[in-house]
């Protein structure tokens, strides 16, 4: 397994602290890994039920980064701009989790 760097603005960090961590992973690092690879089956990268590969092709991993950049610059532009306040933020993230809750955990993707 690889380690990876991301730095989250305020908003986005309560909202894993107060509303995701023991929901949908047991501290940060859970917290991400699951939305990423919940991300990663949303967009068919990860097929519910099979093994993750070891490798994803480079072009598949710079459309993820790009995605994430977006995603990232986004964020941040709304919460400057004051457009989304943390509690709509926080309803749509609990919507999106429960609409997801047959998904396959990480663990099983795994193998272990």
């Amino acid at each position: 397994m690889k380690t990876i760097l991301v730095s989250f603005p305020e908003g986005v960090n309560a909202i894993i602290e107060k509303e995701l961590i023991g929901k949908i992973g047991g501290n940060k690092s859970e917290v991400v890994r699951t939305l990423v690879v919940a991300q990663l089956m949303q967009l068919g990268y990860i097929r519910k039920g099979e093994k993750m590969s070891k490798k994803i092709d480079r072009k598949k991993m710079e459309e993820i980064d790009l995605l994430d950049n977006m995603l990232t610059s986004l964020v941040d532009l709304l919460e400057e701009k004051g457009v989304l306040t943390h509690e709509e933020w926080n309803t749509k993230i609990r919507q999106k989790i429960e609409s997801k809750k047959k998904l396959v955990s990480f663990r099983d993707l795994e193998g272990e």
